[in-house]
């Protein structure tokens, strides 16, 4: 359905980092009454994209991330490129938005990291849904996204930036992430 509701703007919003965040950038923190409505699949594949790619820049920015756009070669792969003081090796991010789990194969997202790493050499790689259920644990996978140990990993998989029922930065996953990137 095409709604606020199903898209969880109201919560959404209500976190501290990207209630500011949107209003600075002239983002709508609710949906006025209109007489025309986004289709279905432009709501799901770009509106909810939009709105989850803002959410964790927000969140991240918070946290001294900085942000770049990826080069052409990639668009589409990854959503952005990640700075952060002190790590020199590549980090490409790729922001979700969903309610349930992505339904794209290992496989697709192994051939993404494959072909990012035969470009820019070796890299980190971020996957962060922005909002969901802060009781999931982190991941950390290999490059086959097969479950590793952190060290080893290639890969964070971070179930939920954003806790859904109260609007709350996840900042465990914010000091995983960070701890992450410099030790591994």
């Amino acid at each position: 359905m095409v709604s606020e509701e199903d898209c969880s703007l109201a919560t959404l919003v209500q976190n501290q980092y990207v209630r500011p965040w949107f209003e600075r950038k002239g983002f709508a923190c609710s949906w006025q009454k209109e007489a025309n409505v986004m289709t279905p699949i432009m709501f799901t594949n770009i509106y909810k994209g939009a709105l989850g790619e803002q959410a964790v820049e927000a969140v991240l920015t918070a946290f001294d991330f900085t942000f770049e756009e990826v080069p052409n070669s990639i668009y589409e792969r990854f959503d952005n490129r990640v700075i952060f003081a002190g790590i020199e090796q590549p980090i490409w991010l790729d922001s979700k938005y969903w309610k349930h789990e992505g339904n794209e194969s290992s496989e697709g997202y192994s051939s993404k990291i494959a072909l990012v790493e035969e470009e820019f050499g070796p890299s980190k790689f971020i996957y962060v849904n922005a909002l969901g259920d802060t009781s999931k644990p982190i991941r950390y996978l290999n490059s086959c996204f097969v479950e590793t140990s952190p060290q080893l990993a290639k890969v964070i998989e971070i179930p939920a930036l954003i806790d859904d029922s109260n609007a709350d930065t996840n900042r465990t996953a914010v000091q995983e992430l960070i701890k992450w990137l410099h030790h591994s």
